[in-house]
């Protein structure tokens, strides 16, 4: 088990996980969000040959009150540091140039 990243654990069960899933023919994002600790997991949003550069993200299934950060996995590049609340209601922005990229980004709680 991935002690240091447990959403990262591919034993976790389904009702352990949340997981939202938006799909249309340009745009593909998911979260993947452990529940039961509320600690963090990882957020996929990706350009499938669409006319938008920036994409609006929120973050749903954290504790309200708990800050998070959120940076680049390949990356390591910080994006945002925001409570739960924040990331869920406001959210941010992800810029993808290219028309078919995606990022991958971890949330942690801090």
């Amino acid at each position: 088990m991935n002690t240091e990243k447990p959403y990262l654990n591919p034993d976790l069960s389904l009702p352990d996980l949340a997981r939202q899933i938006k799909i249309n023919a340009q745009t593909l994002n998911f979260q993947h969000i452990n529940t039961e600790t509320r600690s963090g997991g990882t957020v996929g949003v990706f350009r499938q040959g669409g006319t938008d550069t920036e994409r609006e993200v929120t973050i749903q299934f954290l504790d309200p009150e708990k800050m998070y950060t959120v940076q680049e996995i390949f990356a390591g590049k910080p994006v945002i540091s925001a409570t739960g609340r924040e990331l869920a209601t406001t959210g941010f922005k992800v810029r993808i140039e290219k028309a078919y990229e995606g990022k991958l980004l971890e949330v942690k709680a801090e």
